[in-house]
C-alpha cells in the first residue's frame, strides 16, 4: 500500500515538472500572425525561418508533417492543425 503511494506521489511529481517545462517552451503565439511574429523574432525574416526552420528537406514545399516537426521544435503548443488550416489556404496539403 505504501510502495503503491510513493509511485503515485512520485509520478505525479514527474507529470508535474514535466508540464513546467512544457510551459516555459510554449512561444506564446496564438494564431497564424502570432506563429509568424515568433519566426520574424527568431530568424529575422519570414524568408529565413523557412530556409532555417520549416523547409527542413529543401525542397520548397512545406506538408504538414515537416510543418508540425518544425512548429514542436520552436516550442508552439497550441493547435498545431488549426493553425496548419490557418496557413494552408488552398487547401492542397502544402504550404510553399
Amino acid at each position: 500500500q505504501v510502495w503503491g503511494k510513493e509511485l503515485v506521489a512520485r509520478d505525479l511529481a514527474a507529470a508535474q515538472e514535466h508540464k513546467k517545462q512544457q510551459d516555459g517552451k510554449d512561444v506564446g503565439a496564438q494564431d497564424a500572425a502570432g506563429f509568424k511574429k515568433v519566426l520574424v523574432s527568431k530568424y529575422g525574416s519570414l524568408v529565413q525561418a523557412w530556409r532555417k526552420c520549416l523547409d527542413a528537406d529543401g525542397n520548397g514545399m512545406l506538408s504538414y508533417p515537416e510543418f508540425a516537426t518544425a512548429c514542436r521544435s520552436i516550442g508552439y503548443t497550441k493547435s498545431i492543425k488549426r493553425l496548419w488550416k490557418d496557413l494552408d489556404t488552398d487547401g492542397s496539403g502544402g504550404i510553399t
